[in-house]
């Protein structure tokens, strides 16, 4: 590594962690988020099937499904507007 580090110079190996160093965050992120996408995909999924096989009709499961996508509060809504936004 020191070898390296003096064949290119203190300064270009700075310059190579720097770019090198940018391009891997975004990476990360992306293959993170869509790591979690799928993984919140597959529970769904399970959660569904296992629902399905306790015989819940498909009303009962939206239901559920929908309770919880919609424990988030909704940013849109006021205090002073809060029983129209419920």
């Amino acid at each position: 590594m020191h070898e390296f580090v003096s064949d290119i110079g203190p300064d270009n190996f700075i310059g190579l962690v720097a770019v090198v160093g940018g391009l891997l965050i975004p990476i990360v992120a992306i293959i993170g988020g869509l790591t979690y996408k799928h993984r919140r995909l597959s529970v769904e999924a399970a959660l569904k099937q296992l629902m399905i096989e306790h015989g819940m009709s498909a009303e009962e499961i939206k239901e559920v499904l929908q309770a919880s996508v919609g424990d988030k509060p909704d940013h849109k809504c006021r205090s002073r507007e809060a029983s129209r936004c419920r």
